[in-house]
């Protein structure tokens, strides 16, 4: 946690826990992370993403050997929630949720495997202009590289500005089962290259897409207890940008939260008034001008007026965010509550 002080000195540009040597053999297990004390905020309460964090949450090197993370919660990142690199690992039943950026990244420099399972992972969001358009990199859930093996299995994917899953392996090395991919506005599976998998085509997709292997793949998201007043600003944002994603998607997605979508207010036209004839001004004209000059002199100082934009990436709870990790039957996807 940074205090004020500390924030006062500048970005804070080093990741809250990495190592400088190789992490090889590390566990972590049962962390918190939660960007939200080293990131700016705006006064409305949106993320101020050019002044937050630039590094990731979590950054690991394992060189040759292995890393596991398991039972972790990442809340909040302004730039990337976890970052990993290490010849084979794991990454199991963790929570990463409102991330501005790319939540998950993970690089098999080696044969691997790497396993990443059982995690919940929701909210991954785009600061810049090309969010939902598939010209950007960020606003992805889970960004995988290297040539090792890949093992995506029973995880929630949901809610990406740009792209559940961004693979870069070897098509063969890309093994997914049971996983819920829902409302990820540009692609459910990309290759760096090329739309693997989208709501558009998704049956046909999934029959034709060099995979490894896939199984069990679901599209409905399952009802997650995600907080009720971030859910309202970042699914009304969701629901403002292009997307290729039909809306009829990001609908049911959202009704898993309880957000229903409403359709912009539009007002009807208003016909324009005949112009007065023009005339002398009288004194009461003079002075009735020196006032509204006077209230827009003092409204230059005014905190800016409230509006419906919905807020960019604000605050998530942690308690909520704890909250993620269901108490559900063994094999159900995403992250489960671990007994106390």
């Amino acid at each position: 946690m940074l205090t004020p002080e500390t924030k006062a000195k500048g970005i804070f540009g080093d990741p809250v826990l990495t190592g400088e040597d190789s992490g090889d053999c590390l566990i972590l297990d049962g962390f918190m992370f939660d960007g939200a004390t080293y990131n700016a905020y705006a006064d409305s309460g949106a993320l101020d993403a050019g002044h937050s964090q630039s590094a990731a949450l979590l950054d690991l090197r394992g060189g040759s050997g292995g890393i596991t993370v398991r039972n972790c919660v990442f809340a909040n990142a302004a730039y990337c929630a976890v970052q990993l690199s290490a010849a084979y690992g794991t990454f199991e039943n963790n929570v990463v949720v409102n991330t501005s950026g790319t939540a998950v990244r993970v690089q098999a420099p080696g044969a691997g495997p790497w396993t990443i399972r059982g995690n919940t992972v929701l909210f991954a969001a785009d600061p810049t202009g090309r969010a939902s358009t598939g010209q950007s990199t960020t606003g992805c859930l889970l960004d995988l590289s290297g040539r090792g093996v890949m093992r995506v299995e029973a995880n929630v994917l949901a809610f990406a500005d740009s792209i559940a899953v961004r693979a870069t392996v070897p098509d063969q090395n890309l093994l997914l089962d049971g996983n819920v991919l829902a409302a990820n506005l540009y692609a459910d599976l990309h290759d760096g290259r090329h739309v693997l998998v989208d709501a558009e085509n998704r049956d046909r997709v999934f029959r034709d897409a060099p995979f490894g292997a896939q199984t069990g793949t679901r599209f409905e998201l399952p009802a997650v207890p995600v907080d009720a007043a971030y859910a309202d600003q970042a699914v009304g944002r969701l629901s403002a940008l292009a997307a290729a994603m039909p809306k009829d998607g990001l609908n049911a997605a959202a009704a898993a939260l309880g957000v229903s979508i409403t359709a912009p207010k539009t007002e009807a036209p208003v016909e324009a008034a005949p112009p007065e004839p023009k005339k002398e001004p009288s004194v009461a004209d003079l002075l009735a001008d020196l006032g509204r000059a006077r209230k827009a002199f003092e409204a230059k100082d005014a905190a800016p007026p409230a509006t419906d934009t919905p807020l960019y990436c604000p605050v998530y709870p942690v308690e909520a965010a704890l909250r993620l990790a269901l108490d559900a039957p063994p094999g159900e996807p995403g992250a489960h509550a671990q007994p106390s």
